[in-house]
């Protein structure tokens, strides 16, 4: 019984200490933090694009394919964090006014879909840097020269992306790449998974604090992988003659395994075989590494 009052009074001590948070930030006005009426806008480009700025709190990003080769934005406008667009010199910015945090947790939920309609020719690049949502292109092709996503909370969803450098980042969420082509880029993942499908991904670095890595069919010349904790499964295209592999997993099984070399390693703490002149690099600290030549 004594366990039961002592939790009230701390789910009533937490309560108003938020009314009392939110009558501050608000200056008063709690009604900030009820859901926003939204209702949907477009905005039609009809200059050559070669920068694209995206800049949003939260709402899920997809690109689509443009049928008339200009740029379009569809969107659900917001009172609490408005939605401004600018047009200067070839790039294109969207992007809203950042809400304090008290007000965007209590609008969790009214995430609406931001729609891009991308030009079927190469944009010099792209920048997406999202609080909350989830980033996706599906059938649509991207064709940059740099590409740059940042997600607090959120995945990111890419296929049939061509780049010559890409950098990708997310706190909380997956990263998924299918069938992409890109010469440098660079992964970073707090808290999440990260799969990478049929693709050529030259020069490869990943940071990853939670979650799991897995690879199928990934052509590469040069990847160094870091991970805290979590399994890394990397199966290559490719003959494991012409690499050379370094593996240190402080806790946790390492295993090489070519089928058309009839090689099956498996050891622990350290893994050093190859004189070729790809390069695989992983440091684990918790978490299976395996190494598959297809």
């Amino acid at each position: 019984m004594k366990k039961i009052v002592i939790f009230a009074k701390i789910i009533l001590c937490v309560g108003i200490f938020l009314i009392g948070t939110g009558l501050i930030i608000t200056k008063g006005d709690l009604t900030i933090i009820t859901n926003d009426e939204r209702n949907i806008n477009f905005i039609d480009e009809e200059n050559e694009i070669t920068t694209l700025d995206i800049d949003i709190s939260s709402d899920n990003i997809e690109f689509l394919i443009s049928e008339d080769n200009k740029l379009h934005i569809e969107y659900y406008t917001c009172k609490r964090s408005p939605y401004n667009y600018s047009y200067e010199n070839g790039k294109a910015k969207f992007f809203c006014k950042k809400n304090n945090i008290f007000v965007n947790v209590f609008n969790f939920g009214n995430n609406k879909q931001v729609k891009i309609f991308l030009p079927n020719t190469e944009i010099e690049q792209i920048f997406i840097n999202c609080s909350s949502g989830n980033i996706s292109n599906k059938d649509c092709i991207i064709n940059v020269n740099n590409l740059n996503v940042s997600v607090s909370s959120g995945n990111i969803d890419l296929k049939n992306v061509t780049a010559e450098k890409s950098t990708l980042l997310t706190s909380s969420g997956n990263i998924n790449l299918n069938n992409c082509s890109i010469n440098e880029i660079n992964i970073n993942v707090s808290s999440g998974n990260i799969s990478l499908i049929d693709s050529t991904l030259t020069t490869l670095n990943i940071k990853k604090s939670s979650g799991d890595l897995s690879s199928k069919n990934l052509i590469s010349n040069f990847i160094e992988c870091n991970t805290s904790s979590g399994n890394t499964i990397l199966s290559l295209k490719g003959e494991i003659v012409d690499y050379s592999i370094n593996v240190k997993d402080l806790s946790g099984n390492i295993m090489l395994i070519s089928e058309s070399k009839s090689i099956n390693m498996k050891t622990k703490n350290n893994l050093n075989y190859g004189t070729g002149t790809n390069i695989i690099i992983c440091n684990s600290s918790s978490g299976d590494v395996k190494i598959i030549f297809e």
